[in-house]
């Protein structure tokens, strides 16, 4: 479950450390009252593993992908992951995109399966160019 080698982890924790130190130590300096770390394992074998290893229950969204969260006072320790993180991103972009043509006053509908009369946008400099009739004064520029 070592997702950094472990100098990035020896530093990540001197830092939290050194931030515990400062806050501490400057009384002056706003601190937050509540804050979240997120650990994403990715998976939800591999929360389910983090929890169970720690005695944490797991909770499980309308899309199966877990969370569990090991808390310190006010700071949660979050790990996620998803049962299938393609199938997440297809699901989030789907209701991302039907709130946002909500909130502009459009609907989405499902794309016909063929076109009947679809043809290929052909940009102009790739047009065919039409030729004048005959007879006609040829321009020049």
């Amino acid at each position: 479950m070592t997702d950094i080698i472990a100098d990035q982890r020896s530093e990540f924790i001197a830092g939290l450390r050194a931030l515990a130190d400062f806050l501490e130590q400057t009384p002056s300096v706003r601190c937050s009252s509540t804050e979240t770390l997120l650990l994403n394992l990715r998976t939800t074998s591999a929360v389910e593993e983090f929890a169970r290893q720690l005695e944490l229950p797991v909770r499980y969204d309308d899309e199966g992908n877990a969370t569990s969260i090991l808390r310190f006072g006010p700071i949660a320790y979050e790990a996620f992951g998803y049962v299938d993180f393609d199938q997440h991103l297809a699901v989030k972009s789907e209701r991302d995109a039907r709130r946002w043509a909500e909130q502009h006053g459009l609907e989405m509908r499902p794309a016909a399966e063929k076109l009947a009369e679809f043809r290929p946008v052909v940009p102009l400099s790739k047009a065919p160019v039409a030729q004048a009739p005959a007879g006609a004064a040829a321009v020049t520029a």
